[in-house]
């Protein structure tokens, strides 16, 4: 997992610097059209060079020494890469429908972490010289970075709720099209439920930085927002049938034998994709299962639609209020300072029936646009047994 850095660093200027890096699990994400064009091109390198081989080998030379070691290269780089793509992670990652809700279930309890690091360094350039084979010197310069200091915190705060509404695993659509498995890819969204959270946050941010902005000539701030042991890809199997050769070690048996996109598309034959997002919001002044947040966030309350039943869960499930942290009520003149961050705090739009809208997974809801006026029933979290199909 690697933060995306959103500044370029120029090694010739030397001036205080801050880089703030919004941490997303990009690996974890579908592939991208770049990634998925690159593992097709390794692909088809692997077969060239392997012909190359085939051919090269049954003639008495050994001209197929250089190929030998490109098509190594080329190989090991190809296998590596499959390992990252999003079909490897979907089937490192199979579950059983009934598995699964509890998987769901143990997201939705779990409270979301914000973490902030700064990183002071600056670069030193090396001069050194160098001899060809003709013995003509030539002097070369090298830049490196050096860290000098470290420093990361813990982002605390009073409440986590988590509004992700209603989830629903589109099993209908599967079946009815005589699908095995649902690709479901879940994203994580942390945000702040009131601004003036999203102040604490900022004064935070500020403290950390004026710790550290003088250590060194450059500083760096990553942040993190995570759901710990969050998984987004998930292979969802449904029913008790399902093809024998849909599975990792399958995968990887196709990987070295050079044919892991053609496997990959003889998976998607059995698969149909979904899309859901994870929601939290966080506060560090008030308490989110009061009942003045019930009623605004009601609607947004996790719960998991079946094709017959709605599963509505207790407050306890998705309300985390950390007991050690203390609060303090903000002032009328930190309400009026923390307006500036309003802009920062979303805004749900969500249906009658609590899915959200949101304009990155719109292409679901023709999908799903039927699943309303279901019957509710209050589940208890760790009580809670999916039906049998």
């Amino acid at each position: 997992m690697e933060p995306i850095n959103i500044q370029t660093n120029i090694p010739e200027q030397n001036f205080p610097k801050e880089n703030y890096y919004r941490f997303r699990d990009y690996n974890q994400k579908n592939d991208s059209k770049c990634f998925r064009k690159t593992l097709w091109i390794f692909q088809i390198l692997t077969w060239i060079f392997l012909i190359i081989l085939i051919v090269l080998s049954s003639l008495i030379t050994k001209a197929y020494v250089g190929p030998l070691i490109i098509f190594s290269i080329i190989y090991i780089i190809y296998i590596i890469l499959e390992q990252f793509s999003s079909t490897a992670k979907y089937l490192r990652n199979k579950n059983s429908d009934e598995s699964f809700y509890q998987k769901m279930l143990k997201y939705f309890s779990t409270p979301p972490k914000i973490s902030l690091k700064c990183e002071s360094y600056h670069y030193e350039r090396y001069t050194y010289t160098t001899i060809d084979s003709d013995g003509n010197t030539s002097t070369q310069t090298q830049t490196q970075k050096v860290i000098t200091h470290e420093e990361t915190i813990d982002f605390q705060y009073y409440s986590a709720r988590d509004v992700s509404g209603s989830f629903y695993l589109n099993c209908e659509e599967a079946l009815i099209i005589n699908k095995s498995y649902i690709k479901l890819e879940l994203i994580d969204e942390i945000n702040f439920a009131d601004a003036i959270s999203y102040k604490d946050y900022d004064i935070a941010k500020r403290a950390l930085r004026d710790r550290n902005s003088d250590r060194d000539t450059l500083y760096d701030i990553t942040e993190t927002r995570i759901i710990p042991e969050f998984i987004s890809h998930n292979l969802i199997k449904l029913g008790n049938t399902e093809p024998c050769t849909v599975n990792y070690f399958f995968f990887i048996i196709a990987t070295i034998l050079t044919f892991a996109e053609l496997y990959k598309l003889y998976v998607n034959l059995f698969c149909v994709e979904q899309k859901f997002k994870i929601r939290k919001i966080i506060s560090t002044r008030y308490d989110l299962n009061q009942p003045e947040f019930d009623q605004k966030y009601k609607n947004l309350n996790p719960r998991i639609n079946l094709i017959n039943q709605k599963y509505e869960f207790e407050p306890k499930v998705y309300n985390n209020l950390n007991s050690n942290y203390e609060v303090n009520l903000p002032s009328k003149e930190e309400l009026d300072k923390a307006e500036e961050f309003k802009d920062k705090i979303p805004d749900y739009k969500v249906t009658n029936d609590g899915i959200i809208f949101d304009n990155d997974l719109k292409d679901i809801y023709d999908k799903i646009k039927y699943v309303v006026d279901l019957p509710s029933a209050p589940m208890g979290g760790s009580e809670y047994q999916p039906p049998k199909a």
